[in-house]
């Protein structure tokens, strides 16, 4: 059995096996619903970094092992064999294990607890002071900008000076030296001499490490960890971060952090921590440097299990740290500021249990738990203002904080750093000094352009729910300046093809601005292509770069001016959709391929263009052709060999019809000796309104024709102003794949497989293919195997993939956020 069947099947085995401990025992004391507002939002601080949290798991986990779905699953002969064959043998013992555990009536408190725990609500939160990390971030990345410039001028610097090469005699004279290696030939080739095994593997069979791994790599030496000459670590790289941590030990912090649990049962919970206490007072006595550091410790009313550790606690261990930081000092104290910040850092960690939680802190102080319900509520913060009053049942919840997605996602750091990095080329570069210092000019006002255009990161919230058919979510984007343009409705979305099996449409803001930024920096680069035209005038390639200037000159500003001038005003509707569809069938795509005793489906990728001026879009058209014909014209003049198969009478004919009431079809027959199906003819439908590029003519005329759009609930509103729109029907594409699937089987076996047929097109009331099942399948299909699996295993594995039927989502401008709204469908097997 294959590698990749292997890990797949471990996947399953894996998740059979949770799905069992899951299913110990039920829970009998579980809140049910949930409420968002009465869940943990309602009383963590406001000024988090981000949040995370999943409810409802156990309704979720019900709903998964209680389908017919997961019944099938486990039925499959290729689970049961992991199960029960020795690939479960050692996740099977620890579940026994498990059940022999908690089968102890003194342990089933803990298991109730543990249940508990994991099945209405689990969080994670992280404090402000995360803010603080990001510092590391912009360090390291000045650090690895830092080290990028520096390596530009070492390069300037041995390009000027180049050392000469002397040749010493008597070595490399042998066989395989380069002494004797003729001009031309291949170096690393040793004529002569057939090495069998150039690698050197296998030539003694009882070498514990044949790849010469662990000699060098994990070689031990007294000279210190990171000094070692076969070492992971990189000295010089360890020393540039102590480097960085010792210049900014100010965000050098323990941030907030708190891990919680919705439970029941808080009285239960409070005797498991007093043995919990009991266990940890034991472990922890065992150690002088620990006494007394754990402390139970009232915070609000409420008694929390408190472990306190600095460098003291750590005792040895933080002596080594220090040792191996002190070894990395290249002059006495370099480090001190470093190690101070280390020696007064304080971790508490708190356990305890509250307002129906139980808690798992982390951070510098209690502090953060004293604020708990304390202060201005993370719900009641602006962003969570559309989720704040609702009343479904979420399932998941995702926050980042406006400073958090600032602080990782601005673009402003990075342009920076590229533009400090193109600035280091021009000092090393032997330009004029009123050149460099135009340059340099020109290179502040070049990010400045660019990063007008680039979005400003937001905060980022994101909710989902259950449904009586899977999820709904809810993401709201706050971040500004985006490409997305939501003023308007998305007409594309009725010219997607009907129910394709995917489509991503959208409108982007006009590009107009952006070509201005682009052609006003193409107009400043003859300044400095002068300098250089200058320096090769003597050079051989002289002539070469006056005839590519020359050529450059004259057809730059005509290729400006149509684009400027047609080209974008053709296309300012802005509307654009991506879209993959594969209703067209064969039995053989291509002549090197056996024919298929069934059609097969094609993946039909096709790009559809919103078009406010048609006549405009062809002048366009055909004044780029115009202007290709005589760049290969003006450079075939120079070197002919090079554009010969672009020479007009050398390239395919281009067939065009017009059908009234839709528009003109522009196709492009492949080549004969392509060997494709002719089926595959590549087509531009343009209507007035439209573009639609696609890789057969059918499909181009589904494309521009209007159709309503997949019949989804949120597609049925699509005349509202929409910024984007997305649909994804993965039940077609298991119901496309399976052909292929079937046909690779049957390429594998030895005689033939199937006699024919296929299922009619039919779909569900959500627009996903709802037909699976094949027609006239040979009784003889469970013979076929691919990579150890029969096929019937195979479908019934497809089968059960295709309980997901899909998602689809829209994406609209609500107040000061985008709001994707987005829908997961599911569907049992029956």
């Amino acid at each position: 059995m294959s590698l990749f069947i292997r890990s797949a099947s471990r996947v399953l085995l894996v998740f059979a096996l949770l799905c069992s401990a899951w299913s110990l025992g039920p829970v009998t004391s579980a809140l049910g619903e949930v409420a968002v507002s009465e869940s943990s939002l309602s009383f963590l601080p406001e000024d988090a970094a981000f949040f995370m949290s999943l409810m409802h798991n156990r309704q979720q986990f019900d709903a998964v092992v209680g389908s017919q779905a997961y019944a099938r699953l486990k039925e499959m002969p290729v689970v049961q064999s992991l199960l029960h064959g020795e690939q479960g043998v050692g996740l099977a013992i620890q579940m026994q294990l498990v059940e022999m555990f908690f089968s102890d009536p003194a342990n089933q408190p803990l298991k109730q607890l543990l249940m508990e725990m994991v099945s209405d609500e689990m969080f994670i939160y992280g404090g402000r002071d995360y803010l603080r990390w990001t510092a590391f971030q912009r360090a390291f990345q000045e650090l690895a900008a830092e080290q990028m410039r520096q390596e530009v001028r070492n390069e300037e610097k041995h390009a000027l000076q180049i050392p000469d090469v002397e040749v010493i005699e008597g070595v490399g004279d042998d066989a395989q030296g380069a002494a004797d290696t003729p001009a031309g030939s291949d170096p690393f080739d040793n004529p002569g001499v057939e090495d069998t095994n150039p690698f050197g593997i296998g030539e003694d069979e009882n070498d514990p490490d044949p790849f010469g791994i662990t000699e060098d790599a994990f070689a031990t030496d007294e000279d210190g960890l990171w000094d070692q000459p076969g070492s992971v670590w990189d000295p010089e790289q360890t020393r540039m971060i102590l480097q960085v941590l010792n210049g900014n030990v100010d965000d050098i912090v323990v941030p907030d952090t708190i891990v919680g649990f919705r439970i029941q049962d808080t009285e239960q919970a409070q005797q498991q921590l007093e043995g919990i206490e009991g266990f940890l007072q034991i472990f922890l006595g065992m150690n002088p440097q620990f006494e007394d550091r754990l402390q139970r410790q009232e915070i609000e009313g409420t008694e929390f299990l408190t472990l306190t550790l600095d460098a003291e606690a750590l005792g040895p261990g933080f002596q080594s740290l220090e040792q191996m930081i002190r070894d990395q000092e290249q002059e006495a104290g370099q480090f001190d500021k470093l190690l101070n910040r280390l020696r007064e850092l304080t971790v508490t960690v708190s356990l305890g249990v509250r307002k129906n939680y139980l808690l798992l802190f982390v951070g510098s102080t209690t502090d953060g738990l004293e604020r708990l319900g304390n202060s201005k509520s993370l719900l009641e913060s602006k962003p969570f203002a559309p989720i704040r009053d609702t009343d479904k049942t979420a399932a998941s919840i995702y926050y980042v904080s406006d400073k958090l997605a600032k602080s990782l996602g601005s673009n402003d750091r990075n342009i920076k750093n590229v533009v400090e990095l193109l600035g280091v080329s021009v000092e090393q570069s032997d330009m004029p000094p009123e050149m460099k210092q135009r340059a340099t000019d020109d290179l502040e006002e070049l990010s400045a352009d660019v990063g007008s255009l680039l979005p400003r990161p937001g905060a980022w919230l994101h909710m989902s729910v259950l449904t009586g058919s899977g999820y709904e979510g809810f993401t709201y984007n706050y971040t500004t300046n985006t490409f997305l343009d939501s003023s308007k409705p998305l007409t594309i979305l009725e010219h997607v093809g009907g129910t394709p099996l995917f489509f991503f449409a959208g409108r982007h803001r006009s590009f107009s601005g952006g070509y201005q930024v682009l052609t006003k920096w193409i107009d400043k680069l003859p300044y400095y292509l002068d300098h250089f035209e200058k320096q090769a005038e003597e050079g051989a390639d002289a002539e070469d770069y006056r005839q590519a200037k020359e050529l450059i000159s004259s057809l730059w500003p005509r290729l400006d001016q149509v684009t400027r001038q047609s080209l974008l005003p053709a296309l300012e509707d802005g509307q654009v959709a991506f879209v993959l569809d594969s209703k067209l069938a064969d039995k053989q795509w291509h002549l090197l391929m056996p024919p298929a005793e069934q059609p097969l489906r094609v993946l039909e990728p096709a790009l559809v263009l919103g078009v406010s001026d048609a006549e405009l879009f062809k002048q366009a058209c055909a004044e780029y052709g115009t202007l290709f014909e005589e760049l290969i014209s003006r450079v075939g003049e120079i070197a002919p060999e090079e554009t010969e198969l672009l020479q007009k009478e050398n390239l395919p004919p281009l067939k065009t019809k017009t059908v009234p009431g839709e528009g003109t079809y522009y196709a492009v027959p492949p080549p004969q000796q392509a060997g494709v199906s002719r089926k595959l003819i590549p087509t531009a439908g343009l209507s007035d309104e439209f573009l639609a590029l696609a890789i057969h003519a059918r499909h181009a005329r589904r494309l521009l024709k209007s159709s309503p759009p997949p019949g989804v609930t949120l597609f049925k509103n699509a005349d509202r102003p929409l910024a984007m729109a997305t649909f994804f029907n993965w039940s077609g594409v298991i119901r496309a794949a399976t052909p292929w699937i079937d046909y690779v089987a049957q390429q594998m076996a030895s005689h033939p497989f199937f006699a024919g047929g296929g299922a009619e097109f039919s779909f569900d009331e959500d627009g996903f293919e709802d037909s699976f099942e094949r027609e006239n399948a040979d009784a003889d299909q469970a013979e076929e195997q691919i990579l150890g699996v029969s096929l019937e295993q195979i479908h019934t594995g497809l089968k059960i993939a295709s309980c997901f039927r899909g998602f689809y989502s829209v994406t609209s401008a609500e107040r000061d956020a985008l709001v994707t709204h987005s829908v997961w469908h599911f569907k049992d097997l029956k």
